[in-house]
């Protein structure tokens, strides 16, 4: 609950319901209802845990509870094969409309090559429109490194 106030900004208000929950009960249980943003976050090891790597995973208790603009945020842990499964995953079984790029870590974060973050986010939303002034630390870097990844896929 801490890390989702410090790292997300997030507070129990009108605009967030946060759950403490491992992420497979709660996406399985009757309390979850359409997910506008799902954060998948990872501490250290190989993130987030295999059984949130598979494509039923995501066909099957993913994907039924996100809104049809769900913004999809995850904390990827792992070599560049485990990496690049994941990411095939992701866009297997995400909607067509959907985005995947994966963002590595700026330099100046001081985290290994085997940190990434991917993103799931549907055609349009996320290009030029985000700030990340109050959500990390040196905000300008991580710029760099969505505004990289972005090119990188064919998008402008």
């Amino acid at each position: 609950l801490l890390a989702s106030k410090l790292w997300f900004g997030a507070d129990e208000s009108a605009k967030f319901s946060l759950v403490c929950q491992t992420g497979n009960d709660y996406l399985q249980s009757s309390l979850c209802r359409a997910i506008d943003v799902l954060i998948i976050d990872a501490d250290d090891g190989l993130a987030p845990p295999a059984s949130m790597r598979t494509q039923s995973f995501w066909e099957s208790i993913a994907l039924p509870t996100l809104s049809h603009n769900c913004v999809v945020g995850v904390n990827v842990i792992g070599n560049q094969n485990e990496r690049d499964e994941l990411q095939n995953v992701l866009r297997k079984t995400l909607p067509a409309h959907y985005d995947v790029i994966s963002v590595s870590a700026p330099p100046e974060a001081g985290v290994s090559s085997r940190h990434a973050l991917f993103f799931a986010i549907p055609e349009g939303i996320l290009q030029g429109t985000y700030n990340f002034e109050n959500f990390v630390d040196m905000p300008h870097c991580w710029k760099k490194e969505v505004d990289s990844s972005y090119l990188s896929h064919g998008k402008n």
